[in-house]
């Protein structure tokens, strides 16, 4: 359901290639872990190779049973354990950035919705809106934040009509690919 995911995959596979290795490339769906899909499908010789997370978030127990597998992984994007290496984007900066280009346009009433599921993640764009928000004097109040624990596009267009039913704004930031393009 991730409409970046495969030009994330693109990406990963055009610098493999240039580096003369090639991948294979697997999925697993959303709502089990990593462990599960193991047990469910087993460990495919490809994956001993390495693994390279993407829309999925890793696990403590996951990382443990990386290791004692002997199997490197990263995660692009931050995962649930400092134990497993990962590439993120700058949260902070990035909801900051849009936030005073927002402002710069004229826009004072600037509310943001988001992800709160990948907590640090969250927090760090909800600190970058609330800086840029601050800087300019203007309130980044309660009211203009909204956050959800779903994924599913179902799920997020009841939420997102319910928060912006309730809320007086000028502009939304709404971050996340999925709640993106529901609210669109």
């Amino acid at each position: 359901d991730d409409p970046f995911l495969g030009n994330v995959i693109r990406g990963v596979l055009s610098g493999l290639t240039s580096q003369g290795q090639s991948a294979c490339l697997s999925t697993f769906r959303g709502d089990m872990s990593f462990r599960e899909h193991l047990r469910k499908e087993g460990l495919t010789a490809s994956m001993k190779h390495g693994i390279i997370f993407a829309g999925y978030s890793v696990t403590r127990e996951d990382a443990s049973l990386l290791k004692s597998e002997g199997i490197p992984a990263v995660s692009i994007g931050r995962p649930q354990t400092d134990e497993i290496p990962y590439v993120e984007c700058d949260h902070f900066n990035g909801a900051r950035k849009i936030t005073e280009e927002l402002i710069r346009l004229g826009h004072r009433k600037i509310s943001f919705f988001d992800n709160s599921h990948h907590v640090a993640s969250f927090q760090e764009r909800r600190r970058g809106w609330m800086q840029a928000m601050s800087d300019a004097n203007l309130p980044a109040s309660p009211q203009l934040l909204g956050e959800t624990h779903f994924f599913e596009a179902e799920d997020l267009r009841g939420e997102i009509r319910k928060f912006f039913a309730d809320v007086d704004c000028t502009s939304a930031i709404i971050w996340g690919d999925v709640a993106t393009f529901t609210a669109i």
